[in-house]
């Protein structure tokens, strides 16, 4: 601006405001200079999206298999069975009804099954939501879960549909796996980095509002039935509970599956590996 414009101006703009209005302009062009500069040596990029690919059951295995995670028997043997996953996919889309979805998921091992309902769920509406739920504890040989499921949720673009959370569904409750390769042992260590009582504080902040809830993870029937019974604060008339390894080598889930209170859940069916039940009222 010359020095007769300014002039000018302060006979018809007040004074204030021309000193705001030059020094706005300077500073644009100060900022402008150094982005410039910035771009020129390469230290300022355009930050461009990561590209991801859809869902797959069996690409999600091979990517987990190329992290180096674990091979691909033992990825397999620790998650929901893709036949059995697929079964649960009626019942859920029977749920959708215009609206945005959102489900509980306890228990992650290496966020298989996590992906699956994540991507089901954004199929249906990409405004839906899955929290899930687990400790991040050693399993399997897998040192550090979270990493794992994080980065196969960002492979395929399922991040944003996710709520993570790093705890407990209750209370610290290690116990011993019946698989020969795991590490029943949980140091003080690792339990120091969980939070416990996930699902209290889920019921408290957002209650009967979830379509669905899947259960894989502590396999103690006393567990499992004070998750369940968290559950029905949490879903909804009608929701779905979904219990994972209802079989005779896992007795104490089938017993519970087998025995749950006919007044509250409903039946919907099974495929010998998972239950689905339907919350009465």
């Amino acid at each position: 601006m010359t020095k007769k414009l300014k002039q000018l101006l302060k006979y018809i703009i007040p004074y204030n405001f021309v000193v705001l209005w030059t020094a706005k302009s300077r500073r644009n062009r100060t900022w402008k200079t150094v982005e410039k500069k910035l771009l020129e040596q390469g230290a300022l990029r355009t930050i461009e999206a990561q590209d991801t690919e859809p869902f797959n059951y069996n690409k999600a295995v091979n990517y987990l298999v190329e992290q180096k995670c674990a091979d691909s028997y033992t990825i397999m043997e620790g998650s929901i069975p893709e036949a059995s996953l697929d079964f649960c996919v009626p019942f859920i889309c029977e749920l959708y009804q215009d609206q945005p979805l959102l489900g509980i998921h306890v228990g992650n091992f290496v966020g298989l099954s996590l992906a699956f309902f994540a991507n089901l769920i954004r199929t249906l509406h990409p405004d839906s939501r899955l929290v899930s739920i687990d400790p991040n504890i050693r399993h399997r040989g897998v040192a550090n879960p979270l990493n794992t499921v994080v980065g196969l949720l960002n492979h395929f673009g399922l991040q944003d549909n996710c709520l993570i959370l790093t705890g407990y569904s209750l209370e610290i409750n290690p116990y011993v796996e019946k698989q020969a390769d795991a590490n029943p042992l949980v140091s003080a260590f690792d339990q120091g980095l969980s939070c416990t009582q996930q699902l209290q504080g889920l019921a408290m902040i957002s209650p009967a509002a979830y379509e669905f809830f899947v259960i894989d993870g502590n396999h103690l029937g006393s567990y499992l039935t004070r998750e369940i019974a968290s559950a029905d604060r949490l879903l909804k008339p009608g929701g779905l509970l979904i219990l994972d390894d209802i079989t005779p080598y896992w007795g104490d889930i089938q017993e519970v599956y087998e025995t749950i209170d006919p007044t509250r859940y409903h039946k919907l069916g099974s495929d010998g590996r998972v239950g689905i039940l339907k919350k009465i009222c």
